[in-house]
């Protein structure tokens, strides 16, 4: 399905794509828009665009412990996009 989406969805509305990261929403959160510097929590996997192949998984990464990636938003802690 993401090798799918990666292929097909250039130029669609599902896909958004700022520096040069394409972001798929699987389950959008229910709650208020987070504002600069609020703190938010996030659970995301990674693939190569070419072959679709995951290089990382919060839920299962070693590193992560099953826990989501906090952040505090517009504080330049995560990656461009």
């Amino acid at each position: 399905a993401v090798v799918r989406f990666l292929r097909d969805s250039a130029g669609s509305e599902l896909l958004t794509e700022d520096g040069g990261v394409r972001k798929l929403v699987t389950r959008a959160g229910t709650g208020k828009q987070p504002q600069d510097g609020d703190l938010v929590y996030v659970h995301y996997k990674g693939y190569i665009v070419e072959d679709g192949r995951e290089f990382e998984d919060s839920r299962t990464s070693e590193q992560m412990l099953g826990m989501p990636f906090g952040f505090a938003v517009g504080r330049s802690q995560v990656m461009v996009g």
